[in-house]
């Protein structure tokens, strides 16, 4: 069944009369706090004025063992707020943006050039983020979930609060997804 169903995918995607694309679903917002409201297909969110808060980040770090086909070592994920010019830590966060170092420690180089890349990126205007979970309402701070864990952990730490439903996000931005009918 499944074979069917991708040589007709397939099949249709060779048809220059079915309009068909991979660019990701994007929705704009005016606001960071809007996200809240945002389409669930909207794989890609764009802000046009985001502040990133690295002073109240979370972090998750794991190690990964060495495999045939993968490179072992330190893994860390920090979760960033995005948020509105004018919000206060009294706020709720909607939008946390999850980066990614081979590395146990905040102050290394590879990580600080992450952040500080992103936060150069929000600051030239709009910012485009992939939404790849939302938050819920329970977090298994035992788990390995790094996005969860993450934000809970800048909440916790910082006296954030988060509803849920909040969107946990990845940046930069792929625009790529999967094979869909354009609107």
């Amino acid at each position: 069944m499944l074979r069917r169903v991708v040589i007709a995918l397939a099949l249709l995607a060779a048809c220059d009369s079915i309009p068909l694309t991979r660019d990701a679903k994007v929705q704009s917002f005016d606001t960071v706090a809007a996200a809240l409201e945002r389409d669930d297909d909207a794989k890609v969110l764009e802000f046009d004025k985001a502040i990133p808060r690295v002073d109240l980040l979370g972090m998750k770090t794991w190690g990964i063992a060495r495999t045939r086909h993968q490179q072992g070592g330190k893994r860390m994920a920090v979760m960033i707020p995005l948020v509105d010019e004018g919000w206060t830590k009294d706020d709720p966060v909607a939008v946390w943006v999850r980066l990614d170092a081979s590395t146990h420690d905040l102050d290394d180089p590879r990580m600080q050039k992450k952040i500080a890349s992103f936060v150069k990126a929000a600051e030239a205007g709009t910012l485009r983020v992939n939404a790849t979970q939302t938050l819920p309402a329970e977090v298994d701070m035992d788990g390995t979930n790094a996005f969860t864990i993450g934000a809970k952990r800048a909440m916790l730490k910082h006296g954030l609060v988060s509803p849920v439903g909040a969107v946990l996000a990845t940046w930069p931005a792929r625009e790529k997804g999967p094979l869909r009918l354009k609107e």
